[in-house]
């Protein structure tokens, strides 16, 4: 079961709260789904373990939020799990309302171009809590045809990307657009290197490392809206200076605050299985040192570890790439060894981490 509290609004000094109950269990028919609120009432199950209770609470909750003005709505689909939510409203004074804000973001429209679905999906999903309208984008190609069709807010592009990246659609729109008034943030696994200098000739405002923090972006975005004038420094930064043996960062956790259910039906799943491919293939490009490949899948393997706060692997996976640019067979050979092992690790830490289902 997870818990999820957001602030969705201020209005008039009044903050309001959105909280969200969630689990990963049966779920519930749609006929089925108010009769839960009935007092003393049950669902008929059959073949289901025995539940305990006086089946009261569901419908004194609901009483209780009636009385506050509020009103507890369930959403759930038989296998899916089942959602309980409501909205409370709490009177803020003025210098409280910057502590509640929880969605710095709302009102922008914001293109952003990422050709990893894994890094997209949870980019994106932590731009829309956070109050942003969302247009992704695969790689160069279709950001540059979404920008034929109205500017965004912001444009947040991922320098390395296939067919057309981040680079080269900035060299084309320079060409096509030099006039746009919208600000460019570039996002890459390392803050430095040549493809970030260039990124930044060509007229990016901005370059920020994986994974996004949002209050740095909303601040970076917000300078340069004001047109002060004041340049707001690039958000870098090294990777995690924990201890080797962390399996997983801190992102890791607000992605599970953000949506446990999401995390442990679709993307550790999916994680699992992309890694556990490329890993495969970064031993099978090591057999023949191949080094352009073994740096291009290290990079790709990089920014969804970043993302989704695979940390102990994101130390190594970097390694690999800086020693594949000076071919250094050593250093990768001893990187890439125990990284299946690694990678098991890791994912059992992330599951144990998800709430389990009521």
């Amino acid at each position: 079961m997870s818990v999820r509290i957001r602030a969705i609004d201020i209005q008039d000094g009044i903050l309001f709260l959105n909280f969200i109950v969630e689990d990963t269990g049966v779920g519930i028919a749609e006929e089925d789904a108010q009769k839960v609120f009935r007092e003393f009432g049950r669902l008929d199950r059959i073949n289901e373990r025995r539940e305990f209770g006086s089946g009261l609470g569901l419908a004194i909750s609901k009483r209780i939020l009636k009385a506050m003005g509020s009103e507890l709505l369930v959403e759930s689909n038989l296998g899916n799990g089942t959602s309980f939510s409501f909205v409370i409203r709490s009177p803020v004074t003025q210098a409280e309302q910057p502590v509640f804000e929880a969605r710095p973001l709302s009102g922008m429209t914001i293109l952003y171009a990422e050709d990893e679905a894994i890094i997209r999906h949870l980019t994106a999903r932590q731009l829309r809590d956070a109050g942003a309208t969302v247009i992704e984008a695969e790689d160069g190609e279709v950001a540059l045809g979404e920008l034929r069709k109205k500017a965004p807010d912001l444009l947040l592009i991922d320098i390395e990307m296939p067919r057309l990246d981040g680079v080269e659609t900035l060299r084309r729109l320079r060409t096509s657009d030099p006039g746009h008034r919208y600000p460019i943030f570039a996002l890459t696994s390392h803050i430095s290197g040549l493809k970030c200098a260039t990124a930044r000739s060509l007229g990016a405002d901005e370059v920020f490392t994986k994974p996004v923090q949002i209050l740095p972006l909303a601040a970076a975005f917000m300078a340069r809206r004001g047109h002060s004038g004041v340049h707001t420094p690039s958000i870098g930064g090294e990777l995690w200076q924990a201890d080797q043996g962390t399996l997983v960062s801190e992102n890791f956790f607000v992605l599970l605050r953000s949506d446990a259910t999401a995390l442990a039906k679709k993307h550790i799943p999916a994680f699992e299985d992309q890694m556990r491919n490329d890993l495969e293939q970064l031993a099978v490009e090591m057999a023949v040192e191949n080094y352009e490949n073994i740096k291009q899948i290290a990079h790709r393997c990089l920014g969804v570890c970043l993302v989704l706060g695979a940390q102990a692997i994101s130390k190594r996976l970097e390694v690999i790439e800086n020693a594949a640019d000076s071919k250094q067979k050593d250093q990768i050979e001893n990187r890439v060894a125990g990284l299946i092992e690694l990678l098991e690790l890791t994912v059992q830490e992330m599951r144990k981490a998800v709430p389990a289902p009521i």
